[in-house]
This record gives C-alpha cells, structure tokens and sequence, in this order.
C-alpha cells in the first residue's frame, strides 16, 4: 500500500486518518513514524468493531522513519480510524489479511441419510406400480 502521511502539511495538527477497506479486515500491521519533539507520542487506532491497539513513539525530534510498528489482530472491520498525540504521523508497509469466506460443507451424515431416503422412495414407487398392475 502507498505511502500515508497528516498532520501538519496535510491537514490539522494532530488529525485522525480513516482508512476504509473494501472487504472485511482481521489483523493490520503498518510502520509509523510521528512528529513528535518529545518522544512521549503515541499512535492509536480503532477499528469501526470497537477493536483498538496503540504504540508509542520512541525516536528524537522531527520524523524519523521507520520508528516503530503498530499491528491489530482480532474481530473483523471495514474501517480504522488512526490518531496520535503527536502533531503528525507517516505510515508506509501497510499489510492487511483480509477474512478469509467459511463455505459450508455438507456434513457426512447428512450425505449418508440422503442415500436409504432415495432407496426407500423408489422401493415405495415400485411397490405403488406392482399393486396397481
């Protein structure tokens, strides 16, 4: 995914970034770096399913990229909304795993009921056509 960035030159200091996803989402690991002249800052996020996770900066002033790694790992989303306490923040790396569809398979049982069912259905008509001979 491309390279992300706010704060500052792209926006209010200290605004949120929503990434939307086309498909529903599981886990989320991204490189960050802040802007963050205390080294105290934090990057947060939240997914649109209450999941969160936040890391905290740790480098000297100005971006210093990369500075750490910020990953979620839990209920399936569609959206995440990405804040810190820094006045900006850069992400790069972005790799989602999208959820995998679950397609139901047919129980075994089901499959070996189905068998005397038709057995017994065509005995029934034979039996219907004999007596009516």
């Amino acid at each position: 995914m491309a390279f992300l960035t706010t704060g500052t030159a792209f926006g209010a200091i200290g605004s949120a970034l929503t990434i939307r996803f086309s498909v529903a989402v599981d886990s989320i690991q991204m490189r960050f770096a802040l802007d963050d002249p205390g080294a105290t800052a934090t990057l947060a996020l939240v997914t649109d399913r209450r999941g969160s996770a936040s890391a905290a900066g740790a480098l000297s002033a100005g971006f210093h990229y990369p500075e750490g790694v910020l990953a979620y790992s839990g209920a399936a989303f569609t959206a995440l909304t990405l804040s810190s306490t820094a006045p900006g923040f850069q992400l790069d790396e972005i790799a989602v795993t999208p959820v995998t569809p679950v397609t139901p398979v047919p129980e075994p049982g089901s499959l070996a009921l189905l068998g005397p069912a038709l057995v017994g259905m065509l005995a029934s008509i034979r039996h219907r056509k004999a007596g009516a001979a």
